[in-house]
């Protein structure tokens, strides 16, 4: 598989090769991706990803990490596939979790006082 290389000088432009070392060795959940550049004013970003068996166990590993999950009730108004919506009607929207329609996703979130994106 032809994998393609990128030039130190863009890898490294932003974090020097000493700091990503580093965070190789600290992180045990997280992983860096470095952004392509170019696209929506797209950064640098750590990524993690963990599994879930239930939705109490969901919510359990949300919690450990300080994040609320809301419970959406049944008659939550959703998106219809083909009605075109203003931006401001569509951001009004509340998102569930794939898997879980009761659940919101949590969107914006901060964690360790880091903000992220959970999704």
């Amino acid at each position: 598989m032809d994998i393609e290389k990128f030039q130190d000088k863009w890898l490294f432009q932003d974090h020097t090769k000493s700091e990503i070392k580093n965070w190789v060795k600290q992180l045990e959940y997280f992983y860096f991706i470095r952004a392509w550049g170019g696209h929506s004013n797209d950064g640098d970003s750590f990524t993690a990803t963990f599994s879930y068996s239930s939705s109490d166990n969901l919510i359990d590993t949300l919690n450990k990490l300080g994040v609320q999950i809301n419970i959406l009730p049944a008659d939550t108004p959703r998106p219809i596939a083909g009605v075109s919506y203003t931006g401001e009607e569509f951001w009004k929207f509340k998102w569930s979790v794939n898997r879980f329609p009761d659940l919101e996703q949590p969107g914006r979130a901060t964690i360790n006082s880091f903000p992220c994106h959970i999704y």
